[in-house]
């Protein structure tokens, strides 16, 4: 204490520091308090050379800064000052397409009214031009890719409307790999809902070994048009036999147990045998890996009943790609230039669950068909059509004799799922193309999804998807005109057997004698009245076989008399026991012949089968054979 200011000038250096870091002095952190302190801090650069010459920059972008927000306070300002005359001004004359405003929305809104600046938005420019076509995401399966087997095949149905002229169809540039992959054309259908036809698309089939595909038509008939069914006939044959109409049949469902839990039945089936002919009872099968039986049945056609022999198909997976039918509106068909490729993919997976069959048009249908009246109409679910009095589906009973749970639950569980979906509307896949699937349980296929799966998809997804047992490559330029080709041959040898089964009106080289003429003279040939000439459009039993007198005439198959044709003609048509001899070219759509590749992918055997029993005769209809169940 004798020297104060030994210890006054320590205290005077530590108060000027504290003053100094209180007031920010001698460093940058003052920086925040000053008014441009929206800049980022420069507490980190030193005052070196470096930061004087990094000096003019930021002095630039400070100015920058400055002159941007200036510009922004004036454009705002301008916006708010706006004269009020520019208020009542009438709005622009709207452009033909307001799809998207190009002039910025907030000018608009707050300087002029509402109203006058939107107009209403009309039909034409908003909606884009007409769809040509719209896909069905239910409807026909196309008869080369699957058919019901009928026990009792009658005349095809009539329709009123004459079909339109076929489509100009393109396939798509992807195609599943294979040596025997072809592309069927599509076709028209009946669509009773709408009464109109609906196109049913064409399909990549991998083709069953040794078979031709005979495509179905359209034939003109008394009061419409009438449909005669396609059919695969053995590849090797070229002359058809048309025969009689066979005797109802005997089938009703199994008899007795299987050999082996997965065996499966195939239906009993009249054959012609020389004159008559024979019954030949149903038998069980063992099942064969990626193979179907399609077993022995009829077909009828304007000429006579074809009898298809049986063969071994391809398992749905792999017997390719099946379209979903399209509706063509009319102005879109008047259009010269309208060429169609499809594009949209059925899920096949699905088509146990939403397959249903229809005996009286010879077709399968699938999605949303679970109104009462569609049963009402003869659309029945593959579960009550399978082994009913009308017929078999060869599909679902491999399906069922392959499950692993017993049969009689899975069909349990596909009935009850049919009576949900039958009662509850909203449960039932859509309608339309493309709708997002409903989050629904079903329980048809794998119980334990909770996702309903699309029924229709789009082919770029079906493209791209890894649980398919095939893959898909790109079709060439080439290989599309190659395909065209065989479509235009397609429809010529449709037209060819159109001429070939249609009946003929026998005419004389002398002097053509008017229809009536011959009508009038016919009573005189028979005893009784029956055997009249038919007028117009009128339905005719078939004469009874020769050598059964016993067999009812509530057996016969009636027959469409087609007018204009002489009574002549009729008789040697319905006479039994006279099968008639036609020949019929080969068909485009065959598959190719097996070669030396072919040794290691060869056809499983046929089954054997029983043979027929010339004690059993024709009689009433056995009490066995069920009517399908709702």
């Amino acid at each position: 204490m004798n020297n104060p200011v030994k210890y006054l000038l320590p205290g005077v250096w530590l108060v000027l520091a504290v003053s100094m870091s209180l007031t920010g002095c001698g460093d940058d952190h003052g920086d925040r308090f000053r008014k441009d302190r929206h800049r980022y801090p420069q507490r980190y650069e030193q005052p070196d050379d470096r930061g004087r010459e990094r000096q003019p920059d930021r002095e630039k972008d400070e100015n920058r800064r400055d002159r941007d927000s200036k510009e922004r306070r004036n454009s705002s300002d301008r916006i708010q000052q706006r004269p009020p005359e520019v208020r009542i001004q009438p709005p622009p004359p709207a452009p033909p397409a307001p799809v998207v405003p190009v002039a910025p929305p907030a000018p608009v809104v707050t300087a002029v009214p509402r109203a006058p600046v939107v107009p209403p938005a009309p039909a034409a420019p908003i909606i884009p031009v007409e769809s040509p076509y719209v896909v069905e995401n239910r409807g026909l399966v196309h008869e080369a890719f699957a058919v019901p087997v009928i026990f009792d095949p009658t005349p095809g149905f009539i329709v009123s409307k004459p079909p339109p002229a076929l489509i100009d169809e393109v396939p798509p540039d992807q195609r599943p790999q294979g040596d025997d992959v072809a592309w069927i054309p599509g076709y028209w259908g009946w669509d009773d809902e709408r009464s109109d036809f609906i196109w049913v698309s064409g399909i990549w089939r991998n083709m069953p070994p040794e078979r031709q595909f005979v495509p179905g038509y359209w034939r003109g008939v008394q009061g419409g048009f009438q449909w005669v069914s396609g059919f695969w006939q053995t590849d090797s044959v070229e002359t058809v036999q048309y025969l009689p109409p066979p005797p109802e049949s005997l089938e009703s469902g199994p008899v007795g147990q299987p050999p082996r839990p997965n065996h499966i039945w195939v239906p009993g089936v009249w054959v012609w045998r020389q004159t008559t002919y024979l019954w030949r009872p149903g038998c069980w099968i063992p099942p064969k890996d990626d193979w179907v039986w399609v077993p022995d049945h009829y077909v009828w056609t304007p000429s006579g009943y074809v009898f298809v022999s049986g063969y071994w198909d391809h398992i749905v997976p792999r017997r390719g790609v099946l379209f979903a039918p399209i509706r063509v509106a009319p102005q879109v068909l008047a259009r010269r230039a309208f060429v169609y490729s499809p594009n949209a993919v059925v899920n096949v997976s699905l088509l146990i669950g939403d397959l249903f069959a229809r005996p009286r048009y010879d077709h399968f249908y699938f999605g949303d068909y679970y109104d009462r009246a569609f049963f009402r109409s003869g659309i029945y679910p593959v579960v009550s059509f399978h082994n009913s009095r009308y017929g078999y589906d060869p599909v679902f009973a491999r399906y069922v004799a392959t499950q692993h749970m017993a049969p009689d639950e899975f069909t349990r569980r596909l009935r009850d799922e049919y009576n949900h979906r039958r009662d509850h509307p909203e449960a039932r896949p859509p309608r339309t193309y493309p709708t997002p699937p409903k989050l629904e349980a079903r329980h048809d296929i794998d119980f334990r999804v909770t996702v309903q799966p699309e029924v229709v998809e789009p082919l770029s997804k079906t493209v791209k998807r890894p649980d398919l047992p095939v893959r898909f490559e790109s079709v060439s330029q080439d290989r599309i005109k190659q395909y065209r080709q065989t479509i235009a041959e397609t429809r010529q040898y449709k037209d060819h057997r159109k001429d070939v089964e249609t009946p003929k009106p026998a005419t004389t080289s002398k002097q053509p004698v008017p229809v009536p003429t011959i009508r009038s003279s016919e009573p005189k040939k028979g005893p009784s009245e029956d055997r009249s000439a038919p007028k117009p459009a009128q339905v005719r039993p078939t004469l009874p076989q020769a050598g059964k007198a016993s067999t009812p005439p509530a057996q016969t198959t009636p027959r469409v008399v087609k007018p204009g044709q002489p009574a002549v003609s009729e008789k040697i048509q319905q006479s039994p026991g006279q099968p008639t001899q036609l020949h019929l070219k080969k068909s485009p759509l065959a598959s190719r012949p097996r070669n030396l590749l072919g040794i290691f992918k060869t056809t499983p055997a046929q089954p054997k089968v029983s043979a027929p029993d010339p004690k059993v005769k024709p009689g009433t209809r056995s009490t066995n054979r069920r009517e399908p169940q709702e």
